[in-house]
């Protein structure tokens, strides 16, 4: 049986291959047969001097040479069409010459025809080199997807071939393009950048080859972004001429091209994260190997320029179509919805890579950065998200609900299946509703049917917010908006300090992250990766930093019922100071390991890891403690403290005790305050609130002794851990026990007048009363444990801790003076 190589003809006047064909020949044997591209890249490498004093390398590099030319602008007020973009990218590089029109026309024609090409590439010391196949290849890719445009290397009998031929529909060039890469392994060998050697060029601004492998993640994203733009055109040309327009069609382009440039992403960075070492120096200027920076400035780069672009336009067209009641031909209005969000999610998604992989200095926002706030910022951006929500608004008010569009029960928030008619909490501007995304997803979060999975990336969300608070204190040298001045601080503070506890949990709250390493792109135990997650976390504490120290306006309500805004009310409450006070505490734990750990080390490497002493975080948490209200701190205490005793390492108890002290010696100060029966009120519930929190404690104390026949607790081990906590609740018992005592002056005095408060008033001295006794019994069995443990040698090393107990339990039992 004859293969199709076999049985093509030889003639090939008389064998007429199609545009499709051709282009996927092209495609292969660009990304198959070539190491280095003619795109080029420049590093300027320069001189600086570390706060060590020692002299180290550092480049910025610019990766766009090559495209100088055709660059586009975003929104400079003119619709940026992408085909041009392409079409003037394509003549630049194929002008270069040097290449015969005779070597021209022969490397062309292997494109035509199976066998000849094989014959070409296979041939012995006959291949053609890189530059000639990428020349080739690109002219004649210009003359299929622009037969208008002249090409001098075509010969006279073919120059008008190519206009004669069907034209590639969008749907099937998206389809040579994605089988081109999903069905080429050898794509994925990235290669190195090679440099460019001349005479008399400054060692100090070198410029390079880039390899095929990333030359052709350029030309594939330009390509989908060109077929999206046609697809677009082919609507109204469709309408011209009364043919039936395939909207499901179109909305499923999208779909494949955002996943299609998603895949290639992850797949080219974590081969860029594989073949780079943290921390390392370049060896040579000669070869260089492709950084993950590289990976992520080119993917944002473009995905900024051209295919969220071409994405936006044909889904505006979408969503337009799908609002014509009389048309029930369309995709699914909450399906469109969903694609809409997708090309924004994206954007958090490149921008968290810009954190999570590239190892970079935040002095000044990456180029990253700017680009996706510059397409955030355009009106084209601002009036298509405008349009997503509108169209939103008005598919839930025809359809009264959105579909489910989870089968497993949970629910996690989705943006395009937001089940608030009214939209209540959502962002004006796609920055606005990005920087509030957390604050909605976790408020979600609290119903039963919740997931740990996110839509957006948070990290890359986190980036932006930490990027606007710098610029709250320095825009003039960031070259940065802040937020909107109309914006108060309490609002300012629902939009950035959510996003602290993201950077402290490090890289594991990029979803980006997560979904790479289960598609095992890159692994999340990386040593590379490691490095950088200590930076990140550092991103957290710095912020929190900026908020308590240089931003004094940025604080959160008095009280969050004052506003009717239900996620600014969750911003500002307990459930959502809890978390990352708990991660602060558990920072603590890990900051004082390592502080122990690299007593011995060189500073430098202590350092990497120990930006911040624990000291140094334990005083943040409990400055941003002191910035709510004493309700909020208790209730946010008592969830944390039952965290630690089942999660974390218990040693963090007796400092969440202890910052429990200050709330109660403020109440003291309230008392001539009572009869202003909120105060009273307010303050008789918090108490409350601490009792039941030491109630859990002094349980556990009633049982250690609960062997009468022994003077030792049941459980030494577990008895001795909680020694500084019992110490701690002792403490807490004799500033309660100085409230009681003032309080019942004003009782006496008639100053409370509020029934509900007395009655609280009543049930904390009852509860007093009950606990003492208790105390009592036990400082009996303390006393008993501490003579015979003087007596004895068999005793734990820790057990002088005692002493510290038994003076604190003697100070809580005495009674106060009034």
């Amino acid at each position: 049986m004859e293969t199709a190589a076999q049985s093509a003809p030889s003639d090939l006047n008389d064998y007429k291959p199609s545009r499709e064909e051709i282009i996927a020949n092209i495609l292969h044997v660009l990304s198959s047969s070539t190491e280095i591209s003619p795109l080029l890249c420049r590093y300027d490498w320069g001189r600086r001097q570390a706060e060590e004093g020692n002299t180290t390398t550092s480049f910025c590099w610019d990766p766009f040479l090559s495209f100088a030319e055709s660059m586009p602008d975003i929104d400079s007020g003119v619709v940026t069409h992408h085909s041009s973009f392409l079409r003037n990218w394509l003549i630049q590089l194929t002008n270069m010459g040097g290449i015969g029109k005779e070597d021209m026309m022969k490397i062309r024609n292997s494109f035509l025809d199976t066998s000849r090409k094989n014959k070409l590439l296979n041939g012995n010391n006959n291949k053609p080199s890189d530059d000639l196949l990428w020349q080739a290849g690109l002219n004649l890719l210009k003359s299929h997807l622009f037969p208008d445009v002249e090409s001098d290397t075509d010969d006279d009998d073919n120059a008008g071939s190519h206009s004669s031929m069907d034209p590639i529909l969008p749907h099937e060039l998206l389809l040579v393009v994605t089988d081109s890469y999903y069905c080429n392994d050898d794509d994925l060998e990235m290669g190195e950048l090679a440099a460019i050697i001349e005479v008399g060029m400054s060692p100090s601004e070198q410029v390079y080859r880039l390899p095929s492998s990333i030359a052709m993640f350029f030309l594939r994203t330009l390509l989908i972004s060109r077929v999206l733009e046609s697809a677009e055109e082919s609507i109204s040309d469709s309408r011209i001429s009364s043919k039936p327009v395939r909207w499901r069609r179109l909305k499923s382009m999208v779909d494949d091209t955002l996943s299609l440039f998603q895949r290639m992403l992850f797949d080219y960075a974590g081969k860029a994260i594989d073949n780079f070492e943290y921390g390392r120096q370049p060896k040579s200027l000669k070869l260089y190997p492709v950084e993950p920076d590289h990976v992520i400035s080119i993917a944002t780069w473009m995905y900024t320029n051209h295919l969220f672009p071409s994405c936006r336009d044909l889904l505006w067209v979408l969503l337009r179509n799908n609002t014509d009641k009389s048309n029930g031909t369309g995709a699914s209005g909450v399906k469109i919805l969903e694609t809409c969000y997708d090309s924004f999610r994206m954007l958090t998604s490149l921008l968290a890579l810009d954190v999570a992989v590239v190892d970079q200095e935040y002095t000044a926002p990456s180029r990253c950065l700017q680009w996706v706030l510059k397409r955030m910022d355009s009106q084209s951006t601002s009036d298509f998200f405008d349009r997503v929500k509108s169209a939103q608004k008005e598919i839930t008010h025809k359809d009264g609900s959105h579909d489910s569009m989870q089968d497993d029960g949970e629910e996690m928030y989705c943006p395009w299946n937001d089940k608030d008619p009214g939209f209540n909490g959502r962002g004006l501007s796609l920055e606005e509703d990005l920087l509030l995304y957390p604050s909605i997803r976790k408020k979600h979060d609290n119903s039963d049917k919740a997931s740990s999975a996110t839509f957006y990336d948070e990290m890359g969300i986190a980036v932006i917010a930490y990027w606007k608070l710098k610029a709250e204190t320095d825009s003039a040298s960031l070259a940065l908006d802040p937020l909107p001045y109309p914006y108060c601080g309490s609002y300012r503070w629902t939009l950035l300090f959510p996003h602290v506890i993201t950077f402290l949990c490090g890289s594991r709250a990029s979803s980006t992250i997560k979904r790479m390493d289960e598609l095992e792109c890159l692994s999340m135990s990386d040593g590379y990766l490691l490095g950088i997650n200590f930076t990140i976390i550092s991103l957290g504490f710095d912020m929190l930093q900026t908020l308590i120290t240089k931003t004094p306006a940025i604080r959160p309500m008095s009280c969050c019922t004052k506003t009717q805004n239900p996620i600014v009310q969750w911003a500002h409450s307990s459930p959502g100071l809890e978390p990352i006070i708990s991660i602060l505490f558990s920072h603590v734990v890990r900051i004082s390991y390592l502080e122990a750990s690299t007593e011995n080390e060189p500073p430098s490497e202590a350092n990497i890891a120990l930006k911040y002493s624990s000291l140094e975080v334990m005083k943040m948490t409990q400055t941003l403690l002191g910035f709510y209200n004493p309700a909020i701190q208790i209730h946010t205490l008592s969830t944390v403290c039952h965290l630690i005793m089942t999660n974390q390492d218990r040693v963090l108890l007796p400092k969440a005790l202890d910052f429990m002290r200050p709330i109660i010696m403020g109440m003291c100060t309230n008392i001539q305050q009572y009869n202003d029966d909120t105060i009273a009120l307010d303050d008789m519930a918090i108490m409350q609130t601490i009792s039941e929190v030491l109630g859990i404690f002094l349980s556990d104390l009633h049982y250690a002794f609960r062997d009468s026949t022994s003077s030792l607790p049941t459980d030494i081990d577990e008895f001795m851990s909680f020694a500084e906590t019992y110490s701690s609740v002792f403490a807490i018992i004799r500033l309660q026990r100085i409230w009681i005592v003032r309080c019942q002056g004003a009782v006496e005095e008639e100053l409370i007048g509020d029934r509900e408060a007395l009655e609280l008033f009543y049930g904390t001295v009852k509860w007093m009363d009950v606990s003492l006794s208790k105390l009592q019994s036990f400082d009996s069995s303390l006393a008993r444990l501490i003579d015979v443990w003087e007596r004895s040698e068999d005793r734990p090393t820790n057990w002088h801790r005692l002493f510290l107990m038994k003076l604190a339990l003697q100070d809580a039992l005495t009674q106060p003076d009034e």
